[in-house]
């Protein structure tokens, strides 16, 4: 499984090393299922750092494969945006830039319209958005529930936010965290046509960041 997200490649270029090809793909559609990966990363992040999160989204390119998807696009996060056919993930990074929480979804979502699903546990925190998130009503949301937003302002507003700039600068931390999680190939590109298992590959790759 390791293999297949970093290298790629179909399950059925599987090296003669590994197990059959089909005993691997039926072990990970059966873990798939059973959100395994999800529940590992959930245990793994139970731990994390609650000083500060940072917030983001990627794109994410869907290979002519991942288009053949029962129930249509929507259905399985993939959509259009200026790029073609996309998927995006929305991730959240504690402060030392471990994944927390992700949402995918298509490519033509907003960003902060997903941000609510990461809303970060617990009160007190530094939540780093980039200018994308610059919404009144997630700084809102931020506020009332404990987290102090740090956000810089669209650069059209006529009375520009106060936040903090120092702070902010740590907000590479989640696109340290996207470079790490796209150097599987798995991810920089989506072959899957489900969604779970595109998020399958996404929590995997968020487990191994835990564990390097």
């Amino acid at each position: 499984m390791l293999w297949i997200a970093r290298t790629g490649c179909p399950w059925r270029d599987l090296p003669a090393e590994f197990p059959k090809w089909k005993s691997v793909y039926t072990r990970w559609r059966r873990w798939v299922q059973r959100r395994i990966w999800a529940r590992v990363l959930a245990w793994l992040a139970v731990g994390h750092d609650r000083e500060a999160y940072a917030v983001d989204a990627t794109y994410v390119r869907v290979h002519a494969h991942g288009t053949r998807a029962r129930g249509g696009y929507a259905a399985q996060a993939v959509g259009r945006s200026r790029g073609g056919l996309t998927s995006k993930v929305h991730l959240l990074v504690d402060a030392l830039g471990y994944p927390v929480r992700f949402v995918i979804t298509g490519g033509e979502r907003n960003d902060v319209t997903q941000a609510p699903a990461l809303l970060p546990p617990g009160t007190g925190a530094q939540v780093l958005c980039d200018r994308g998130y610059d919404a009144d009503w997630w700084r809102d949301r931020l506020l009332a529930v404990g987290h102090q937003p740090v956000i810089p302002g669209r650069r059209n507003r006529l009375l520009q936010p106060v936040y903090d700039v120092f702070a902010y600068r740590a907000r590479h931390l989640v696109e340290n965290a996207f470079a790490q999680l796209k150097s599987s190939r798995r991810i920089a590109t989506r072959y899957e046509q489900t969604a779970s298992s595109f998020a399958a590959f996404v929590a995997l790759a968020c487990v191994c960041l835990w564990l390097m």
